[in-house]
């Protein structure tokens, strides 16, 4: 899944309802046409680098020499979720929508990084993330 910790797909954050972390999931689908609901927002991190130890592209980056450059961008949701199974391998194309900033307008909602170094303070900083910013 997509949430490791609540074992959430890109399909159940993007269906809603109510979350099924069991195997096999199955998506809730008894919500009523045309009814509004709320969406989740949470955060989407992509990091390139070269440090074989990264785990998350939320994480700090090593100690060791490297090099890594990340995106982030908070208060994102997804606003189109589309499967695709043209060549045979099951594959998903997710489009993601954030603000340029938050509400009160005090805090930019995305941002790229860099190091070229990942030793000491020239290392990349773990990503945290409270919606409403």
């Amino acid at each position: 899944g997509l949430d490791t910790t609540a074992a959430q797909s890109l399909i159940q954050e993007f269906n809603g309802g109510t979350w099924d972390t069991s195997q096999p999931m199955a998506t809730d689908s008894t919500e009523v046409a045309g009814v509004q609901r709320t969406r989740d927002r949470f955060m989407v991190a992509l990091m390139w680098t070269d440090d074989v130890a990264q785990v998350g592209a939320n994480d700090v980056t090593s100690t060791a020499d490297a090099t890594a450059l990340r995106f982030y961008a908070k208060e994102c949701r997804i606003i189109s979720h589309k499967a695709s199974f043209t060549d045979k391998i099951l594959k998903m194309s997710v489009t993601f929508k954030y603000p340029a900033m938050n509400y009160s307008g005090t805090t930019r909602c995305c941002a790229w990084e860099s190091t070229n170094d990942g030793d000491g303070a020239q290392a990349l900083p773990a990503l945290t993330y409270s919606s409403a910013l």
